[in-house]
């Protein structure tokens, strides 16, 4: 009992006394942020109007820093997702061609 206590205890202490407000470079602001999650590129947050994914190169050079925001790996982690959506998209198509192909195959030989 005493360590759920303590755990309790200590998650509280770790919580920011306060919600923070984000404005970016291009003027949104949101309030209450809660972080969800972040990579290279991206701070994935909870706000008073819903949530997104924002850029951390659009957030002051402080949240950046507290993210440890590189340019150059964010270019890279984006750089490598489009690749990656690249291949998703195309094996799709693919997928798509080979089930159209199969169910013409299928009505034809309904046909004979």
């Amino acid at each position: 009992m005493k360590a759920v206590f303590l755990f309790l205890a200590l998650g509280l202490l770790l919580l920011p006394l306060r919600a923070e407000d984000w404005t970016t470079t291009t003027g949104e602001t949101y309030k209450n942020v809660k972080v969800l999650s972040h990579d290279a590129a991206y701070v994935t947050i909870l706000h008073d109007d819903g949530g997104g994914k924002i850029p951390l190169s659009t957030l002051s050079p402080d949240v950046q820093k507290r993210f440890s925001y590189d340019p150059v790996k964010a270019a890279q982690a984006i750089a490598a997702q489009k690749a990656a959506d690249q291949q998703n998209r195309l094996a799709l198509a693919q997928e798509k061609a080979r089930v159209q192909a199969a169910r013409e195959k299928a009505a034809a030989d309904a046909l004979t």
